[in-house]
């Protein structure tokens, strides 16, 4: 009995793995040329979220529709006869794998697999690991609670950042009443906007995503967006003499703190200080045309991806027909040997001239 598992076909795998990276890194290369220096600071939070996810989800779902897709890439084929050589000349690039030694398809996507497997793995315990020293750290310091929050005193061991409902509070720092307002502000904004949940969202889609080297990039432009997200809402409505001393106060920090970064916390002194500053002072206004941009490129994706998945055979049928091109054809089935004649032999009489 012979048992095939059509989700190890080492093609299907590496035509995924290659679709997953065009997508993020067309994504990626938007954001960096058209929003990255936009003030749009929401719509580029949930454009860095949402991106890594959509694009490990709809593949798939266009892969299991692509039967669907199949009859629909020949009803308009057929409408349009002009178009056809797009269509069946395919417009990703596809793969395909030939068995060259002793190693077969399916044996070269069981390797690949758990390659793949060995991977979240690894990194999965990395992140567990972060979280557990992170707890181990935060249960150690004093607490005070506060209206939605909760302040963990780090006496000076740890700058002033937060994770989830926790904000670590460095009582160390020389700070006026004014200034200590400011910085609890912007770190109660993280708090309240759930800044911390969206990042571990992130580093999930990171870890299933971890072949792709596009999705590395977006959790520190996450982090940016996220400290720009919380400038904004520490300063409310404040007047620009308000905003200059934020951003003094920005870089009087951000030159004084030495400290090792927390890992998964938010840190109020981050190494984007420049960009927050700048940022903040910037008065231009957003280009919303950009925004605009991302439903035709949205639009352009989809379809190509589509009409990929919609050349694509049949599981079953092109598994069987790989295994009958695999499998050598039967012998013919050897001669039966003649038998003899039992009648008995009369011998011919000779005719006389």
């Amino acid at each position: 009995m012979t048992l095939s598992l059509p989700l190890l076909n080492l093609g299907s795998l590496v035509n995924w793995l290659l679709l997953n990276t065009i997508l993020l890194g067309a994504c990626w290369l938007f954001y960096k040329l058209l929003l990255r220096q936009e003030r749009c600071f929401q719509f580029n939070r949930r454009f860095l979220l949402y991106t890594p996810w959509l694009v490990l989800v709809v593949p798939l779902l266009l892969g299991a529709a692509g039967p669907w897709l199949a009859s629909w890439r020949q009803i308009w084929a057929t409408a349009t006869p002009g178009a056809t050589g797009l269509l069946t000349g395919g417009v990703l690039p596809g793969i395909t794998i030939q068995a060259t030694g002793p190693l077969s398809t399916a044996a070269g996507g069981y390797w690949l697999v758990l390659v793949y497997a060995a991977g979240v793995l690894a990194l999965l315990g990395h992140r567990a690991w972060q979280l557990l020293q992170l707890w181990r750290l935060a249960r150690t310091w004093p607490r005070e609670a506060g209206a939605g929050y909760t302040l963990a005193y780090t006496g000076g061991r740890r700058p002033v950042s937060s994770f989830g409902r926790l904000i670590f509070w460095d009582e160390t720092l020389a700070l006026s009443p004014a200034e200590a307002a400011q910085i609890l502000r912007h770190e109660v904004a993280h708090v309240q906007q759930r800044h911390s949940l969206e990042r571990l969202s992130l580093e999930l889609a990171r870890v299933l995503l971890w072949f792709n080297p596009f999705v590395h990039f977006y959790p520190k432009a996450l982090e940016l967006t996220h400290e720009l997200l919380a400038d904004e809402a520490a300063l409310g409505q404040s007047p620009t003499t308000a905003a200059e001393a934020y951003t003094t106060l920005l870089a009087r920090l951000a030159l004084r703190q030495l400290h090792p970064n927390l890992p998964l916390a938010l840190s109020f002194t981050q190494s984007f200080t420049l960009t927050r500053i700048r940022m903040l002072t910037s008065s231009s206004p957003v280009r919303r045309w950009k925004q605009w941009l991302l439903a035709p490129l949205t639009i352009t994706l989809v379809l190509l991806v589509a009409c990929e998945k919609s050349m694509e055979p049949a599981g079953p049928t092109s598994q069987a027909s790989a295994s009958a091109e695999d499998t050598p054809p039967p012998p013919p089935p050897p001669s039966a040997p003649r038998k003899p004649s039992l009648r008995p032999h009369h011998p011919r009489p000779l005719t006389p001239m």
